[in-house]
């Protein structure tokens, strides 16, 4: 402890025996420091702030409520438009689109197009807000321009956003068509389908038709049960060649046929024969319930194909921009300030150091 104590005792010695030296280093280092970040070129900064736009809620209120109605949910909230821009800022078309504007590669003295890119590229800032606004800055030496270019590419910007979403939108209108046209043709076949499968079986209802044919069944039945009744009444009472038992018999082979219809294939008849009303029953249904599977999804795309046709047409602005960059009157860097603190600093503690080796040196010596 008390060695460490006489280091420092004399560390203090040696530099308090130094001390003009030290200040002079320190002065000249403020100096010439100062005398640098004079020299140094001043550049300028613009910046314009913009935000992803909002959905709209009326251009998806009737797409919305056949998701729900169909249990999709909400299938429009999604980040993609934040992405969307950050990927064209970063873009080369971009960087070709500010080098044939402003002629960057003859005013950064350039060969090669590649070098007029990373320099452009070191110059532009990209930064997300805490309100995931976008913030788009660039750098030149040059005040005059600098605010022009950062809203140029805010124009740019816009202009190929929107050129991708037109493409994209009419993409998508040219699927929700062709899909739309293909239920159209499908659900066409399937009502000639049970048109031609009603006909066949000669169906026109087929529940009123089963009502009326069990109706007239049981009428039948009744009239033949009351034929044999009044046969064999009257059968014990006449002898067998009597006419009016012929007759009744007759009657009742009469009856009996017309009520075995009711169970036979017959193509004259109205009624549907009641060993094929589960089999006709269950066609029928099934037949019915891929026609309303199709006309659900028709009745979703419907108001998707309206409103994907609106958007391939739609030519708005799809940025919002919240502040337009103007022309800087103060420089952004270099930091003269902070670079003769910087250094002073730096040279204070080195200076220290040398010294302090140097002491350390000789004393081993």
């Amino acid at each position: 402890m008390q060695e460490k104590e006489i280091d420092f005792i004399d560390s203090f010695r040696t530099l308090w025996a130094k001390r003009k030296i030290i200040i002079g280093i320190v002065l000249i280092t403020v100096i010439i420091s100062a005398g640098i970040s004079l020299i140094l070129p001043k550049w300028y900064k613009a910046t314009a702030v913009i935000v992803a736009p909002i959905a709209d809620s009326n251009s998806i209120g009737l797409a919305s409520l056949s998701t729900k109605s169909m249990g999709f949910g909400s299938i429009f909230s999604d980040n993609s438009d934040q992405l969307r821009l950050l990927a064209i800022l970063k873009s080369r078309t971009m960087l070709d689109m500010l080098n044939n504007k402003f002629d960057l590669q003859t005013k950064y003295k350039m060969d090669f197009i590649e070098n007029t890119y990373e320099a452009i590229q070191s110059n532009m800032r990209i930064n997300i807000g805490e309100e995931n606004q976008i913030l788009i800055s660039y750098y030149d030496k040059d005040k005059e321009i600098v605010d022009d270019i950062v809203n140029y590419i805010v124009s740019s910007l816009d202009s190929l956003n929107i050129s991708l979403s037109n493409d994209n939108a009419h993409n998508k209108r040219v699927f929700i068509e062709n899909r739309y046209n293909s239920l159209l043709d499908s659900l066409k076949f399937l009502g000639n389908d049970i048109s031609s499968y009603m006909k066949e079986n000669k169906i026109i209802s087929l529940e009123d038709q089963v009502s009326s044919a069990v109706s007239a069944a049981a009428e039948l039945k009744a009239q033949i049960i009351m034929k044999e009744i009044e046969y064999d009444v009257q059968k014990s009472e006449l002898h067998d060649n009597n006419i009016y038992l012929l007759n009744l018999e007759k009657e009742i082979k009469l009856l009996n046929k017309k009520y075995a219809e009711f169970f036979e294939n017959n193509d004259n008849k109205l009624f549907p024969m009641f060993g094929n009303i589960p089999e006709i029953q269950f066609n029928l249904l099934e037949k019915q319930r891929i026609i309303e599977y199709y006309s659900k999804i028709l009745e979703f795309l419907g108001p998707q194909y309206e409103k994907a046709k609106i958007d391939e047409i739609n030519y708005m602005s799809t940025i919002q921009i919240i502040d337009t960059a103007f022309c800087p009157n103060l420089r952004s860097k270099p930091n003269r300030k902070l670079i003769v603190i910087v250094s002073t600093l730096s040279m204070f503690f080195l200076s220290i150091y040398i010294i302090l080796l140097r002491e350390r040196l000789l004393n081993k010596r």
